[in-house]
């Protein structure tokens, strides 16, 4: 059994009491499979945006014009190289492209609250 609380995105806690095991198998996450091309232009994925940057924002972190520009990139090598997503061909290229946009949206909600704080 795992916890995850709704204020931090992907942050899951392990109960104290009970016995800590690996999984034996995969785990299938479908939070959202019902309506995935939908669920990127939702409100709850600009929610998850918004709280993303505002922690890193809360944390000190700054977007600079170089994290604008390389950041999805390097998001986008990640999930389709490295993690090895050309293997399952156009959704393997969706993903990536996914956590590109995803990564290129929040830092720039990150430099938004950085303007917004200067005003």
């Amino acid at each position: 059994r795992v916890q995850m609380p709704e204020r931090a995105i992907h942050d899951v806690r392990i109960p104290t009491e009970g016995t800590l095991r690996s999984l034996r198998g995969s785990l299938l996450h479908n939070a959202h499979a019902d309506s995935w091309p939908d669920y990127f232009d939702g409100p709850r994925y600009a929610h998850r945006v918004d709280a993303l940057a505002r922690e890193m924002f809360d944390r000190g972190k700054r977007a600079t014009y170089i994290d604008l520009m390389l950041r999805p990139f390097i998001a986008f090598s990640k999930f389709y190289f490295f993690k090895l997503g050309f293997l399952q061909g156009t959704f393997g290229l969706m993903i990536a492209q996914k956590a590109s946009y995803s990564v290129q949206l929040k830092y720039a909600r990150l430099w938004q609250l950085a303007r917004e704080q200067a005003k």
